[in-house]
C-alpha cells in the first residue's frame, strides 16, 4: 500500500518537471 502512495507521488513530482520542461520549450520555439 505505502509503495502504491510513493509511486503516485513520484508520478506526480515527474510529470509536473516534465510540464516546466514543455513550457520552457515552448517559450523558446515561440
Amino acid at each position: 500500500m505505502l509503495q502504491i502512495i510513493i509511486f503516485a507521488i513520484f508520478l506526480g513530482v515527474a510529470l509536473l518537471a516534465l510540464g516546466q520542461k514543455a513550457e520552457l520549450l515552448i517559450k523558446v520555439i515561440d
